[in-house]
């Protein structure tokens, strides 16, 4: 990527206009001549063909084959079998006819010669030799690497990584409609280098089964090009003059400037001041750069996608129709719908068409709002569900429970999305995002075919080591973790169970004899909390967040929440309760593992669907 200091930055600053909408395409400051747009599933990886001077793909014409060549026998000229094609020869009917095979009935010299072996005595020796020098080598080389350099041992390919890079590349035949959706993903240039690798591992891989379409566009605030052909198109390059001129937007020069003078990027710090930004125009160039795809799928660099079941779940409906799939969000104060952008989200082409396909203005419809709005997901929602052309009025009802806007540590699991399906999951590491692709290789080979990942599966996989499902089997009907969340604001069903409600006995000796005093403790302690979910017979959950730690609400006593008729198993953290300069003990959870394990059994989709995936198997 060059830097563009030689350009006007009073040019820079404004959209270029000089290019028709149709013939429109994101510029980098970088670029001096606009480009033409892709042809419609021009694949964007190194596969891909370059196009001819009209700017469509090159496709060889289809050459008709040449008749097959009768086999023939090393050592001589007659023909051991002969294969003809020809076409009958009756009146009337024409020389056009389809082909009919036939085999030639050799002649009297071919039959009475004797048969000749497929295999001489002289091939027979070569192929002897050939398998005992490749035995020897093998034997030689493992031996041998014992004693050769460290490094030059670490690049020896393994028979398996060999086998690996013979594999041909997998497209998933069982999914639907593969080939024409189209994914996009939004990320930033802060984060690109750390949240990309595992998503392009998977749509790069030549492993089989590739449970991904083959089509992925990423977006960024920065054009870039990746190893392995992966080019990064930048959202914000053409914005209007009205966005240009606002104060959050000028962010964007901040990290052309951090670029130009090539400073860590990593360290830009306000790239989500631009991500608002990038939705409107994101995909009105991937409508126009795929018009004719029949899927649109939008996702984020820290989501994760079930491409198998979301792509048979599209199988069932109708592109040409206008459909709108996502997890349902309401703008603050407006309460204006929209599906969040981290829960991913789908757009049938019927609906793109009806927008961005509608006039070329509906690319600027939001600049107005955006400067005051939180979300740029939310303006995008705002902006299709009040076109004149667009019939929905709420987000499709296909979407049920499927998308999900948190990791699977920070959601609960109740009787409502036990046994739901799920195809999306937000705000995971790269480790996690590594780790569902792998899972989700494993589970799609594993599950029958009328089946599909559900919450149950992402609770099990995730669930930490010491809450697996044998603890109640082997006597521990409860668990405890100290510096661990199991209850964090996120989960939203969880319950602020009142100190007030809590009411110890204390005995006293006098000259009658001892009376009892019931008082309420001052400030929450591990075992108040553990003893409120203990009594309710309808909890599993608990969490104590002690005096003075920065989630409590009542910092002087602390809070005790619990989570009744489902379970969750939170995170590590390291936060502790401080009060008057005097340390009190780290946050604590725990778990009625008995009970959970009771509640459970009662589900259908709880067991017996599949064999049991490994965590060893998920690192391989």
């Amino acid at each position: 990527m060059t830097a563009s200091g030689s350009r006007d930055p009073d040019k820079w600053a404004k959209a270029d206009t000089s290019v028709p909408v149709s013939e429109t395409h994101f510029l980098s400051p970088s670029t001096s001549i606009p480009s033409r747009p892709l042809p419609a599933f021009a694949p964007l990886s190194h596969h891909a063909q370059a196009p001819n001077n009209d700017g469509k793909m090159v496709v060889p014409e289809r050459q008709p084959r040449d008749p097959p060549t009768p086999y023939r026998d090393d050592d001589d000229d007659v023909p051991l079998m002969s294969v003809s094609l020809s076409t009958p020869q009756q009146s009337g009917q024409s020389a056009q006819q389809p082909w009919s095979v036939g085999v030639a009935v050799p002649d009297e010299k071919t039959t009475n010669r004797p048969r000749r072996r497929c295999c001489s005595a002289r091939n027979c020796l070569l192929l002897f030799v050939g398998v005992l020098f490749g035995f020897i080598f093998a034997k030689a080389t493992t031996e041998s690497k014992a004693r050769l350099p460290k490094a030059l041992v670490q690049h020896l390919p393994s028979l398996s990584t060999l086998k690996e890079h013979l594999r041909i590349p997998h497209f998933p035949s069982s999914s639907p409609n593969a080939d024409r959706v189209v994914v996009t993903m939004r990320t930033g240039s802060s984060v690109l280098n750390s949240r990309l690798p595992p998503h392009l591992d998977a749509f790069s891989s030549r492993r089989p089964p590739r449970t991904v379409p083959p089509q992925l566009v990423i977006y960024s605030d920065w054009e870039v090009q990746l190893d392995d052909g992966w080019h990064v198109r930048n959202a914000l390059a053409n914005v209007s003059d009205t966005i240009r001129r606002q104060e959050d937007f000028q962010a964007y020069a901040e990290l052309r400037r951090v670029i130009e003078e090539n400073g860590r990027v990593e360290e830009f710090r306000d790239g989500h001041k631009l991500d608002k930004y990038k939705f409107m125009p994101l995909w009105n160039d991937a409508f126009r750069s795929f018009p004719d795809a029949d899927w649109y799928i939008g996702t984020e660099d820290d989501s994760f996608i079930f491409y198998k079941p979301l792509l048979k779940l599209l199988s069932t409906l109708d592109p040409t129709a206008q459909h709108f799939l996502g997890c349902t969000n309401y703008l603050v104060p407006s309460n204006e719908l929209f599906a969040n952008g981290g829960c991913s989200y789908v757009f049938s082409r019927a609906l793109l068409a009806a927008t961005f396909g509608s006039s070329p203005a509906f690319v600027d419809s939001a600049d107005g709002r955006i400067e005051n709005s939180c979300c740029g997901d939310g303006e995008l929602g705002v902006s299709i569900f009040h076109h004149a052309s667009v019939s929905l009025k709420s987000l499709s009802k296909e979407s049920r429970q499927r998308f999900t806007g948190a990791a699977p540590w920070k959601h609960w699991y109740d009787e409502a999305n036990w046994c739901e399906p799920i195809v999306s999951l937000h705000h995971l590491d790269a480790w996690s995002t590594r780790k569902l692709y792998r899972f989700a290789d494993l589970i799609d080979q594993r599950l029958p075919e009328n089946d599909t990942v559900r919450f149950v599966d992402i609770h099990d996989i995730f669930q930490p080591s010491f809450l697996s499902t044998n603890k109640s089997s082997t006597g521990s009907k409860t668990a405890r973790r100290t510096s661990w969340v199991a209850l964090d604001g996120e989960i939203s069903p969880r319950v602020l169970f009142p100190l007030s409600n809590l009411t110890t006995t204390t005995t006293t000796s006098g000259g009658g004899g001892g009376s009892g005093a019931a008082r309420t403790p001052s400030r929450w302690t591990s075992d108040l909390c553990s003893g409120a979910c203990q009594d309710d017979t309808s909890c599993f959950v608990w969490t104590l967040f002690p005096p003075g730690s920065a989630s409590a609400s009542n910092k002087s006593t602390g809070d005790c929440y619990l989570l009744r008729n489902a379970t969750a198993f939170g995170y590590r953290t390291d936060e502790r309760g401080q009060q008057k300069g005097h340390s009190y003990e780290p946050v604590e959870s725990g778990w009625m593992l008995a009970r959970f394990q009771e509640w459970r059994a009662k589900f259908w989709c709880s067991a017996g669907r599949y064999t049991p995936i490994g965590q060893e198997e998920l690192y391989v």
